[in-house]
C-alpha cells in the first residue's frame, strides 16, 4: 500500500477502511490466526474468501457480520464465536446462522459424520469445501438450497443423499469429490434433471444418480 494512501489502512494481510471501522479484505497473505478488532463495526462480504492461510478466525461478541463472509479457505479449522454474537453461532463443527437458516461453513478439519441439524434451510458458499476428512454429511428434511461449490473438494465423502425438499444445487457443488461415487435424491428423476439442467454439478464421471 502506498504510504500516502488514506483511504485505507492495512494489518497482518487484511485490509481495513482508514478509521479501522470496516473489515474490507484478509488477503492470502493472512495466516495463522486473526481476531477482528473490537473497533470494527462492519465487515464486507465475502471478506474471507481469499484467506487461504488462515487457521483460526476470532469474533467479537457484539460484531455483526455476513453469513457469506468466508469462502473457499481450505487451512480454517476454527471459528470462535462467542455465544451472545447476534448473527452467527457455533453447532458442534459448523458454522451457522444464528437463527440456524444456514451453515456458513463446517470446520475444514472436521472428520467421519457431520449432521446438518433440521431447520437449515441452506447450504452456503463452500459451506464443505476442503473438509477432506468428511465421509458422510446427513442433510435436514428442511434443505431447500445448496450454493456453488458447497462440497467442493470433498475427498473422503462417498455417498451423499439429498432429501426432496431441495429446489437448487448450484454450479460445481461437487468440484474434486474425487471419492464420490452414489447421489441418492429422494425425489424423481424428472425433479432432479429439472434442477439440474442450468448448471454443472461438477459431478465424477463415475457418480452414479438414484432416485426415488
Amino acid at each position: 500500500m502506498h504510504p500516502d494512501n488514506t483511504a485505507f489502512a492495512a494489518e497482518g494481510g487484511v485490509l481495513y477502511s482508514a478509521d479501522g471501522g470496516e473489515l474490507i479484505w484478509c488477503s492470502p497473505a493472512a495466516e495463522g490466526t486473526l481476531r477482528i478488532p473490537d473497533g470494527v463495526e462492519k465487515v464486507r462480504t465475502q471478506s474471507f474468501a481469499d484467506a487461504h492461510r488462515l487457521e483460526r478466525l476470532e469474533i467479537p461478541e457484539a460484531l455483526e457480520v455476513p453469513t457469506d463472509l468466508i469462502g473457499y479457505c481450505p487451512n480454517l479449522i476454527d471459528v470462535a464465536v462467542p455465544e451472545g454474537n447476534p448473527t452467527l453461532m457455533r453447532v458442534g463443527p459448523l458454522l451457522c446462522s444464528r437463527s440456524a437458516g444456514s451453515v456458513v461453513m463446517c470446520m475444514r478439519n472436521a472428520e467421519g459424520r457431520v449432521e446438518i441439524p433440521e431447520g437449515v434451510r441452506a447450504l452456503t458458499e463452500c459451506a464443505f469445501a476442503a473438509c477432506r476428512g468428511v465421509t458422510e454429511v446427513i442433510l435436514p428434511d428442511s434443505l431447500g438450497y445448496i450454493m456453488t461449490e458447497a462440497f467442493r473438494d470433498c475427498t473422503g465423502l462417498t455417498t451423499l443423499t439429498i432429501p426432496s425438499s431441495v429446489s437448487m444445487i448450484a454450479n460445481q457443488v461437487f468440484d474434486g469429490c474425487t471419492s464420490l461415487k452414489d447421489i441418492y435424491y429422494q425425489g424423481t428423476e424428472e425433479a432432479w434433471q429439472s434442477m439440474t439442467e442450468r448448471f454443472d454439478l461438477g459431478l465424477p464421471e463415475n457418480v452414479t444418480i438414484h432416485f426415488e
